[in-house]
């Protein structure tokens, strides 16, 4: 593994910092948590549709694909899941493929894909074992303790925020 010479933070910059570092190692170690759970979810849901090959990526770039979308192409579908490899969607793609789920349709020199029936059908399928499983699990929480659209919005700004750092540490 390559690397680099680290540059060192100055004291302005630790002293400026919202939060202390023990609560970002914390938090960041909870996001890493959160989305192994996720991922182990995805898999275990779809496995239990009777879909054992198929990863959390497989499932996901699935979704993009659903038949209430229009059909993309995998640049588009790697850009909305900020998947920076576009590698990684067409060979997941090619997979769906493979296994029916996913079709393919020419627009002169692009290719888009879209969800088979078969994929419809084994969304279908999740989302009902994610109903029973998930769903009916976060009824434990009031109306009001658990507002997802909310969550999803944070999500999505903490997302921004580590690309935005990315970028950052990149250029040093």
């Amino acid at each position: 593994m390559r690397k680099r010479q680290s540059l060192p933070v100055s004291e302005d910059d630790a002293g400026s910092q919202p939060f202390a570092p023990d609560d970002m190692r914390m938090f960041e170690l909870a996001l890493l948590s959160a989305s192994n759970s996720f991922n182990r979810w995805v898999v275990s849901c779809g496995g239990a549709t009777g879909e054992l090959g198929l990863g959390s990526t497989d499932f996901t770039i699935l979704r993009m694909g659903s038949r209430e979308a229009r059909p993309k192409r995998a640049s588009e579908i790697a850009f909305a899941l900020n998947i920076e490899d576009v590698h990684v969607v067409t060979y997941s793609i090619k997979k769906l493929i493979r296994a029916g789920f996913v079709e393919t349709q020419k627009n002169g020199k692009e290719s888009l894909f879209q969800a088979s029936l078969a994929g419809q059908d084994l969304l279908t399928r999740y989302d009902a074992i994610r109903t029973k499983c998930l769903i009916n699990t976060l009824k434990v929480f009031n109306e009001g303790d658990l507002d997802v659209s909310l969550i999803a919005r944070r999500l999505r700004a903490i997302s921004g925020i580590y690309e935005q750092a990315a970028r950052a540490a990149t250029a040093l």
